[in-house]
């Protein structure tokens, strides 16, 4: 049964049983994990174009990529306080609230984005700096970072439009447009990375222009990248016969109690973000001192774990999605048991990830860069998450759960207490003994809890 039926069952109340609930959550969740699968793929291809680069290239990217999430995640966090409201009005069948939350979140989230946007430019050399980078990395890193501060508003609109579609239920157009985006990176990097060159294929040499803008032509290649892929969600978002699209005469304008609301859901996300993306920020600067080859492998690493973990993000938008249009339309035990199944599969797709990354760590390493010192190091990080993985799923998953529900005040708090009470202090020890390998080890213990914390709160039934 197509899942748009499913959801309408959902949302007038008709009775779904075991078979039917698990195979909207597959439908849901299929596409949400091919977009963010599509997102890694994305990374990979940043990372291996630049790692052609060379190892500094590597880490000069590596080095401001956490100050870049940061500022991104606060745009993710503006987006929750919208998302999961419209969602709830979506279950109701309320299409025009549904639509004044939809122009509420457009004007609040972009003016978000904007501003943190020239807050990375205004410190895109401070920040370098500040996080201990060697000087021969600093030129790059701060370009990299003035650049991907500029597009921070394309990459907010992408994000709230995908997750608009996906309260609707469409999971699939965001999937499309996020593989797409792929193909898009693609070729802006191709051509703004490197030099001009020509290439022999089968004796015909054909000349192939580019302008060697080397780690500036990634940021800006991935900036452009965006900019299209959130200029097609927006329309998608407001194409005809979507209950998103602007009606004339509704007279929409910013309510004081939508942005109340959205204040009080998005604050908790956006200091859990700050949290979480500052000890990642911190992490960094515990890293740095080891030098190019170690931020380098820091790098590598992080960017193939994607491959594992995107997945469990892709689950979590389908379990928000479902907890909050079952709570929208008044059923309040559908929403616990889509909770519950998502968490599920979210562990058992993520710890399979894990096991392939685990058996095949210097193969994908190889595919990021050419360094092989850099591939050795970057392979023992990842083969030391591995077994981390179905536990960080219950995390992301559940966090998805409980924003559906708007519950984001403890969850914030749980990942605060994991992060800060566990991670940095076993990292800081670590990282002394064993270097980036240590600091691998002390988040991989700190993912076994705090997926233990999110599973505990879950089955607590509050």
């Amino acid at each position: 049964m197509d899942s748009k039926i499913l959801l309408q069952r959902l949302r007038d109340g008709v009775p779904l049983g075991r078979k039917e609930k698990i195979s909207m959550v597959l439908r849901l969740a299929f596409p949400s994990m091919l977009a963010q699968i599509s997102y890694v793929i994305n990374e990979y291809i940043d990372a291996a174009m630049v790692g052609a680069l060379g190892a500094s290239a590597t880490a000069a990217v590596g080095l401001v990529m956490t100050s870049l999430w940061l500022l991104g995640g606060l745009s993710v966090a503006a987006v929750s306080g919208f998302s999961a409201p419209l969602a709830i009005e979506i279950g109701a069948k309320d299409e025009r609230r549904a639509r004044e939350l939809f122009f509420e979140a457009l004007v609040v989230v972009s003016s978000i984005a904007v501003v943190l946007g020239c807050i990375g430019a205004l410190l895109y050399k401070t920040i370098p700096a500040a996080l201990g980078g060697k000087a021969e990395l600093l030129p790059d890193a701060s370009a990299y970072l003035l650049i991907s501060s500029i597009f921070l508003p394309a990459m907010a609109l992408d994000y709230l439009c995908a997750a608009s579609l996906q309260c609707l239920g469409d999971m699939k157009t965001p999937s499309v447009i996020s593989s797409l985006t792929c193909v898009f990176d693609i070729c802006f990097n191709f051509i703004l990375i490197y030099e001009p060159r020509v290439y022999d294929v089968f004796g015909v040499k054909i000349p192939v222009f580019g302008f060697g803008m080397g780690v500036r032509g990634a940021a800006l290649g991935t900036g452009l990248a965006y900019l299209a892929s959130a200029s097609w969600l927006f329309f998608a978002a407001v194409r005809k016969g979507s209950s998103l699209r602007f009606r004339k005469g509704e007279g929409y304008k910013i309510r004081k109690s939508d942005l109340l609301k959205a204040v009080r859901i998005s604050v908790p996300v956006a200091v859990e973000n700050v949290l979480v993306q500052g000890a990642q920020v911190v992490s960094t600067r515990i890293i740095s001192p080891g030098g190019t080859l170690q931020i380098a492998a820091n790098s590598i690493a992080v960017t193939a774990e994607g491959l594992c973990y995107m997945p469990g993000f892709g689950v979590r938008d389908s379990a928000a999605a479902l907890v909050g249009q079952s709570i929208g339309a008044g059923r309040t035990k559908e929403a616990v048991s889509f909770g519950k199944l998502t968490v599920a599969l979210g562990m058992l797709i993520q710890g399979g990830f894990g096991v392939v990354m685990y058996l095949m760590a210097p193969e994908i390493a190889s595919l990021l860069t050419p360094d092989q010192q850099v591939v050795a190091l970057a392979a023992r990080c990842m083969r030391v998450v591995a077994f981390a993985e179905p536990l960080y799923a219950a995390a992301i998953v559940g966090a998805g759960v409980f924003r559906g529900a708007e519950d984001t005040l403890v969850p914030s708090l749980l990942d605060f207490c994991s992060l800060w009470a566990v991670r940095i202090p076993l990292a800081l020890y670590l990282a002394s003994l064993w270097g980036v390998v240590g600091f691998w080890t002390a988040m991989s213990l700190e993912l076994y809890v705090r997926g233990g914390i999110f599973l505990a709160r879950l089955f607590s039934g509050r």
